[in-house]
């Protein structure tokens, strides 16, 4: 039987990162949704959301593209995870991974984008081999385009499979995002994943609109329902 899930809560703001505590989120994830799918917050707004955290829940980060520039990153030590993509980079993603868990002093999570075709992508057992040797804390399945297609759509049964044998292993802890919405919920809920994360669907108006805690304690509920 699967455990339930926890839920990500993508803010761009400490007054977000409240209304999302206060919802019931259980790890705050701070992002700038108009850098990209995993765009990089100002410094400042990084330190103000972990401060109005005050510890009351883990805070991570997205820091982009790791082709962008992520080796020079300066990343707040307060950090439970880090976050980088590999969209743009052509390099060994083994020798990538090692470089980002050398910056962020072993927090980082790879995102793994599911739209293949808008980002640099390892294949599944070339994942496996990467996961086998550095054991990030986590991974994170998102869609680099932000189009209205859900993560969900993007998943074969190869990729569900892979995604569940992640899972079952316990040797790493899964994300699962993309778009999400109440629709797709219950289903990814049952993939087993140990976090899902949503902005989108925690915001009124939208990705780049405001997080409201009646929306994270809406998302709380139906994960609730759906395991």
């Amino acid at each position: 039987m699967n455990t339930r899930p926890k839920l990500l809560v993508s803010v761009r703001s400490a007054a977000e990162a409240l209304a999302a505590l206060r919802g019931g989120a259980d790890l705050i994830d701070v992002k700038e949704p108009n850098n990209g799918p995993l765009g990089k917050a100002a410094d400042d707004v990084i330190a103000a959301v972990i401060d109005a955290v005050a510890g009351r829940a883990p805070v991570s980060a997205a820091y982009g593209e790791w082709a962008d520039g992520g080796v020079n990153a300066i990343i707040d030590p307060r950090l439970t995870f880090v976050k980088w993509g590999l969209a743009g980079y052509s390099g060994s993603v083994s020798k990538a991974y090692a470089e980002m868990a050398r910056v962020s002093g072993g927090r980082a999570v790879l995102a793994i984008y599911a739209d293949k075709d808008a980002g640099h992508t390892p294949e599944n057992l070339q994942l496996l081999v990467l996961l086998k040797k550095h054991r990030p804390p986590a991974v994170l399945f998102d869609t680099h385009r932000k189009d209205g297609r859900p993560l969900t759509s993007h998943l074969d049964r190869d990729v569900m499979a892979f995604i569940t044998r992640l899972r079952n292993r316990g040797r790493v802890a899964v994300a699962l995002a993309g778009s999400l919405t109440t629709l797709e919920i219950p289903a990814v809920a049952r993939l087993g994943p140990d976090w899902i994360a949503v902005r989108g669907a925690a915001c009124e108006g939208g990705r780049t609109g405001t997080v409201t805690e009646q929306k994270v304690a809406e998302l709380k509920r139906l994960i609730a329902e759906s395991v």
